[in-house]
């Protein structure tokens, strides 16, 4: 017991004070009440932190390295950010267990008043720990399987053609310039939304390997120097091990999100159980606790660890647009490319003057942009447009995102390593265009 007494000191040191805090000024309250105020205070003070971090902005205006320093600072931040949300998840589960066994008045004897809840509170880790690296290791998607599920065609340079053969050049000249090994390069010729991605295998051994997606949409949107822009930019994440991060960021909200599935189950098992009879005693009080505390903080957690996977993500991107800007050596080229996506959004305006506009033929509904179809159907049965059905249709961002849709569900999970946005969403995972433009400009594009 006096093992576990110093491992409790130890782990839970910092919420001890706040609870001893309140025992010294005779405050009356539950047992580890100290707790909930402590992940309060921590949860405000990283909240406040983080925004004023955050809102920091480059004193060079026109250095791409001090913008991709201070990138890197703000990343490092968020990453912090989102270890201290497992901390706290971690001492909140400890203080409901330990409070509700104390409510129950259970007799565990001497020291176990504590021992209990910290097992429970270590089962709870185990189990995320559990499943991130079930996920990490053992589920972990390959380049072939992913591109399997996203229905992308690999394309090679002893077969490429045409446009195929323009991409595979553009990307090796970004491989070159950002000291990253050749990648393995896919086309998705199903998708027509205009975007790209970044992902890989094998971090960290000899056989990791980097591939680059890019839907036919972009292809048949961006010229050379524009697709150079957006190549340049996902290279960034590889050379910045962005990609390694995103797909341990996947593991963990997937764990979390497991976690309060066990809980879920766990609940609906003891509802069928006492369906047809009446249970009582300890035994089902804990139960009952251990499934709902799973289900909560699994789903709290989770949403946590989303909202903390967006804002590192939108921090990454400036990163990978100044990063591509540098790569490149011609700022202008991203810069172009985010202005023609902005007018696509924007205007609902179509481009067709990409390095694949003759291997990548448009869709019918595309080929001639009816404004109409964007409003209600009153507007549509009176054939016309007044100022304010125009004025609504510019002012809602949303209403041309299916220009950077990815129509294939397989690529939710990952949706957040795209160029642009790919799938609606509670957390925006991406930065608006217009920030994205006017950070280039204030590097001098």
């Amino acid at each position: 017991m006096e093992a576990l007494s110093a491992l409790n000191l130890a782990i839970f040191y910092l919420p001890e004070k706040f609870c001893h805090f309140l025992s010294a000024n005779e405050i009356s309250c539950t047992p580890k009440c100290g707790y909930y105020l402590c992940v309060l205070a921590c949860s405000a003070v990283l909240f406040a932190i983080t925004r004023i971090f955050l809102g920091k902005t480059a004193s060079l205006s026109h250095s791409i390295n001090e913008h991709q320093k201070l990138a890197k600072s703000k990343v490092a931040w968020l990453n912090f950010v989102f270890a201290s949300v497992l901390v706290q998840v971690f001492w909140l589960s400890y203080a409901l267990f330990f409070d509700f066994l104390n409510y129950k008045n259970f007799a565990l004897g001497e020291g176990a008043d504590y021992a209990l809840p910290l097992l429970l509170s270590a089962l709870l880790v185990c189990v995320i720990l559990f499943n991130y690296i079930k996920k990490r290791h053992f589920e972990a998607t390959d380049i072939s399987s992913l591109a399997k599920g996203l229905d992308a065609t690999e394309i090679h340079p002893h077969t490429a053609k045409n446009s195929e053969k323009i991409l595979l050049n553009i990307i090796e000249e970004m491989a070159i310039a950002s000291r990253v090994d050749m990648p393995r390069v896919f086309i998705m010729k199903n998708e027509n939304g205009v975007n790209a991605m970044a992902s890989g295998e094998n971090f960290g051994k000899d056989s990791e390997k980097i591939a680059i997606f890019v839907t036919a949409g972009a292809m048949r949107t961006f010229n050379r120097d524009e697709m150079q822009g957006v190549i340049a930019h996902e290279f960034s994440h590889a050379f910045h091990d962005d990609i390694e991060l995103n797909i341990r960021l996947i593991s963990v909200i997937g764990a979390l999100g497991t976690l309060s599935f066990i809980g879920y189950e766990i609940l609906r098992a003891f509802g069928r159980g006492r369906s047809g009879r009446n249970s009582k005693g300890s035994g089902i009080a804990i139960v009952i606790l251990v499934g709902v505390t799973f289900w909560l903080l699994g789903l709290l957690g989770k949403v946590f660890a989303e909202l903390i996977q967006s804002a590192i993500s939108r921090q990454k991107e400036f990163l990978a647009d100044a990063s591509a800007a540098k790569y490149t050596r011609n700022p202008l080229g991203i810069k172009k490319a985010l202005d023609k996506l902005f007018m696509i959004q924007k205007f609902n305006k179509a481009y067709h003057d990409g390095i694949g506009k003759k291997d990548f033929k448009a869709p019918k509904d595309e080929e001639k942009p009816n404004l109409n179809r964007y409003f209600s159907s009153k507007t549509r049965q009176r054939g016309s447009i007044n100022t304010d059905d125009m004025r609504n249709f510019r002012a809602n961002p949303l209403r041309n995102f299916a220009n950077f849709h990815i129509k294939n569900t397989n690529a939710r999970a990952c949706a957040h390593m795209f160029f642009l946005p790919a799938f609606s969403g509670l957390f925006a995972t991406h930065p608006s265009l217009q920030s994205r433009i006017k950070k280039l400009k204030e590097m001098g594009a």
